[in-house]
């Protein structure tokens, strides 16, 4: 399944870039590592954590979203660690992931969709069709190194019901900032789970 997924979104890819075959190989690769790098981290379906949820927060209040979402891509869902805004979601398909398009190769630092009706990629997401309503998105990725190789595991993204004509550098910046927290969460979230592990072992 996860080889499937991944070779449907490279076929995705090369059509719309001008990639050699040998190139797709590489970075097929790459995406299968980069899930492997999520899983090693143990963090996908644990419980809300307050120090994510306060970058959530903070970040809605700021930017005056009502969404805002610490989102990690797995090989076929979105998963949220932390979710202000969505309710009781808690992940989507892969497919309708705004977030994908955030981390594949080649996309801007910040991905801004200041209008999903007016963007090709999006305008028949059934994100954006349907609830929650999406009209603009922001998203950054949060980076993460494993085995000496840095990999986007998701985004902090900030989501609005109405399109919005503008988003600053500073904005962007923030975003990025934010971003930046949420992986040094994630270490500490590794590391604390690593040192339960081996403490357990030595009572085994």
């Amino acid at each position: 399944l996860e080889n499937n997924t991944m070779s449907t979104m490279l076929q995705h890819f090369l059509a719309n870039s001008t990639v050699s075959r040998s190139f797709a190989d590489i970075l097929l690769t790459f995406l299968v590592e980069r899930i492997e790098a999520l899983h090693s981290i143990g963090i996908l379906d644990t419980p809300p954590q307050e120090m994510f949820d306060r970058i959530t927060a903070m970040l809605s209040r700021v930017m005056d979203v009502p969404i805002c979402l610490v989102s990690l891509v797995d090989t076929d869902r979105q998963w949220f660690k932390s979710n202000l805004g969505l309710g009781d979601v808690f992940e989507t398909h892969r497919n309708e992931a705004f977030c994908g398009h955030a981390i594949m190769p080649g996309a801007p630092e910040v991905l801004v969709v200041h209008d999903t009706w007016l963007d090709s990629r999006f305008k028949e997401n059934l994100l954006v069709r349907g609830p929650p309503h999406i009209r603009f998105y922001a998203g950054a990725p949060v980076r993460f190194t494993y085995l000496e190789k840095v990999y986007k595991l998701g985004t902090v993204c900030v989501i609005d019901r109405k399109p919005r004509s503008a988003f600053s550098v500073k904005d962007k910046q923030l975003l990025l900032d934010m971003a930046a927290a949420v992986a040094d969460e994630i270490r500490l979230f590794q590391r604390g789970t690593s040192r339960v592990m081996e403490e357990n072992q030595r009572y085994i």
